[in-house]
């Protein structure tokens, strides 16, 4: 890995982007997150910014699974109802 560092890192860097997200305004929440991803690149290279992206797929798709399974429904129903939600905000 670049700058010596390890895959131990991608989790902490994953929570970094999260905390990120959930510390800025709505608004700037994009801003935000490609800041700290621009300084995931200078801290640890693009390993670090694969680590942590790794990470957030890992966490995302463990939760879309327990939400699948609390809500008595398949995860493509979640999926899709979940890229319908992001693709439109402000519907249903």
């Amino acid at each position: 890995m670049a700058n010596g560092r390890g895959a131990s890192h991608g989790w902490r860097d994953t929570i970094s982007l999260i905390a990120a997200w959930l510390g800025a305004r709505e608004e700037s929440r994009h801003y935000a997150v490609a800041r700290r991803l621009a300084e995931l690149v200078a801290e640890g290279g693009l390993a670090a910014v694969v680590h942590a992206v790794l990470g957030l797929v890992e966490g995302a798709g463990m939760f879309a699974e327990l939400y699948a399974d609390c809500a008595g429904t398949s995860l493509d129903i979640v999926l899709t109802e979940a890229e319908a939600a992001l693709r439109d905000p402000d519907g249903p």
